[in-house]
């Protein structure tokens, strides 16, 4: 049982390549989630919460640059081959917010709100 629940978990991380990964570029806003609020649990009251970040990107094997940022200021930017991923927390003011990546192949954004 142990055997095939881990097998079944390694299959489920690995994965099939999805269809824009072998289209060869791909932007992911992974968290925050286009369209939601955030803190997830009630309101802030302190004017600001932290929201979780990661972005992640593939493009076809090669040397690419990538930028993200939050409403419109660029936050980092990496070189990479062929995928990165970023990850942080930032803490956000209440309203209305963008998260965006950026690479020479491909952009992606996601809308959020803290509340």
């Amino acid at each position: 049982m142990k055997r095939s629940l881990s097998l079944a978990l390694a299959a489920a991380l690995i994965g099939a390549p999805s269809a824009s990964y072998a289209q060869g570029a791909l932007v992911e806003i992974v968290s925050p989630i286009d369209g939601e609020s955030y803190p997830r649990t009630g309101t802030t009251n302190a004017g600001a919460a932290f929201v979780p970040f990661s972005i992640a990107t593939r493009c076809p094997s090669s040397d690419y640059t990538f930028k993200w940022g939050v409403d419109g200021d660029t936050l980092g930017s990496a070189a990479f081959y062929d995928q990165g991923t970023i990850q942080f927390s930032m803490k956000v003011p209440v309203g209305s917010h963008e998260v965006w990546g950026s690479t020479n192949c491909a952009d992606g954004q996601a809308a959020f709100e803290v509340q």
